[in-house]
């Protein structure tokens, strides 16, 4: 499991490379995912501007402005064992 200097790191390289870019396409492996309903969620953030990225304790939190629907998601986001 990453250790917080690590999310931190990737945190910063993040903030560098994606801050306000459009995600045009979403592409998904087969592996089971743990929760079955985020493949719906995922197909809702296509088309998103990433507004920032924060970390919170070991998790990754990508704001998400929704232009269509003039809301903000957040994608959260857990590095595990990888």
């Amino acid at each position: 499991m990453p250790e917080l200097p690590e999310v931190e790191t990737i945190v910063k390289g993040l903030k560098e490379n994606i801050l306000s870019k459009r995600i045009v396409s979403i592409n998904r492996s087969d592996k089971k995912f743990r929760n079955p309903d985020l493949e719906h969620g995922l197909s809702s953030i296509q088309d998103a501007v990433v507004h920032d990225v924060k970390r919170r304790a070991k998790y990754i939190l990508i704001y998400l402005q929704i232009e269509e629907k003039a809301a903000e998601q957040i994608l959260v986001i857990h590095l595990g064992m990888s």
